[in-house]
């Protein structure tokens, strides 16, 4: 891993982010952000706020579709007892979007192996097993 540096700048919803690549520009708010990066890629991106789980891609609108996040005070259970509380968003959406998340892992991990050349086999003579006397 190499040294990198950015910097970001918040307007309200919009953010300005200055790297050695350039700047880039993106709007959106916790948990969901539409951009364009400084290499001029347009993105979308969301993640489960205070879980680390996130993605960023251009397919992020389709899979966000049609889950009501419903943002509110939540108790997360793999946190410690006495410091449970996040506002984030409800368990069963959590659910969904790692659910979604899966499969379209699944999905890319299929085109990229379909991408893949098959390993060319030999068409020589098969080898038989050397025996046990053999390799002494």
């Amino acid at each position: 891993m190499g040294f990198f540096y950015r910097k970001s700048f918040n307007f309200g919803p919009f953010r300005v982010n200055l790297s050695e690549s350039g700047v880039g520009y993106s709007v959106g708010g916790k948990g969901f952000r539409v951009g364009t990066s400084a290499r001029g890629r347009r993105y979308s991106a969301f993640s489960i706020p205070g879980t680390g789980v996130g993605y960023r891609g251009s397919g992020c609108l389709v899979l966000l579709a049609a889950i009501p996040l419903a943002h509110d005070f939540q108790q997360v259970e793999t946190l410690p007892e006495n410091d449970r509380t996040r506002y984030t968003i409800t368990p069963q959406a959590r659910k969904d979007l790692l659910t979604r998340l899966l499969k379209l892992n699944h999905q890319r991990a299929a085109e990229e192996a379909a991408k893949v050349p098959a390993k060319a086999t030999k068409t020589g003579k098969p080898q038989r097993a050397k025996q046990a006397d053999e390799l002494l």
